[in-house]
């Protein structure tokens, strides 16, 4: 059952708790319980009510009932953040806020909805980031916009494709080295392939075996942006299947990166990453 009848302007938090699927919110509520509200803030997870208000994180649990909880909370809370993509995707729950990448604007404007796949929320601090874009100040609305919002961008000036910007904009400039850390790990594949079919099709040079580079790094930011986002497979060699499968189609024309060398070179970052997310 909805906890509010308000249409908006609300947080994402009020959003997410009053407008997702009911039976989902109820399921990643219940996984919240052996969490303090501490813990899950330190892990980047909103309290959705049934978090513990004390310091202790896991008092009183064995470690192997730690680890149970620990899965079932990250499993609850994936499907709770694909519950809120499709319907922010869907604009069943339309977004505003104040742009700041990759043009600072002064005026609030509407997020655009069907890039809410690839966007990275903060249910904390009503801010997202994701395909070179991010927003302050958000707001959430059921049912459509005010009226008087323009589009984001605003009449469409900066509007972007994934892995590019929009040469029409005034305000536009050429991507510097400082702003590679600002990318997301999807468009610097894109940008990773674009520039392997100019050395293949303008300086004709062949990029075959053993001339190709590694995409390692890009697999280690992958996989940290997907911490970000709570979406860690449970072990490492799952996640190590899943960023093999994704450099495959993300950079082909790369070195083939194999699951056992992603576990090999990866594993501490993958087992520090699951602590952040285990944290308190």
């Amino acid at each position: 059952m909805a906890e509010t009848t308000a249409e908006g302007p609300v947080t994402l938090l009020q959003a997410l708790k009053a407008w997702c699927d009911p039976n989902v919110l109820m399921r990643a509520r219940e996984t919240q319980q052996p969490f303090s509200a501490i813990a899950l803030e330190a892990a980047g997870r909103p309290d959705l009510g049934r978090a513990r208000q004390v310091d202790s994180t896991f008092g009183g649990y064995r470690p192997d009932a730690l680890q149970d909880a620990v899965q079932r909370n990250e499993r609850a809370w994936r499907a709770l953040l694909s519950d809120w993509r499709q319907r922010v995707e869907a604009e069943e729950i339309v977004l505003t806020g104040i742009q700041t990448m990759p043009v600072t604007q002064r005026c609030r404007s509407m997020v655009f909805g069907p890039w809410a796949t690839e966007y990275r929320y903060d249910f904390l601090s009503d801010t997202l980031e994701g395909i070179g874009h991010a927003y302050i100040a958000l707001r959430a609305w059921r049912g459509g916009p005010p009226l008087d919002l323009p589009p984001s961008p605003p009449n469409n000036e900066n509007l972007t494709e994934p892995g590019g910007v929009s040469p029409s904009s005034p305000s536009n400039r050429i991507l510097g080295v400082d702003d590679v850390g600002l990318l997301d790990p999807d468009t610097v594949a894109a940008l990773l392939e674009r520039h392997a079919e100019h050395v293949c099709t303008d300086l004709r040079v062949n990029l075959n075996t053993p001339g190709k580079a590694s995409v390692l790094a890009l697999a280690a930011t992958k996989m940290k942006a997907r911490a970000g986002r709570q979406e860690l497979r449970p072990t490492l060699t799952e996640e190590a299947d899943w960023l093999e499968r994704w450099c495959a189609k993300a950079a082909p024309s790369y070195q083939p990166l194999g699951a056992k060398t992603i576990s090999n070179k990866l594993g501490v970052l993958y087992r520090d990453l699951r602590g952040i997310a285990r944290a308190g």
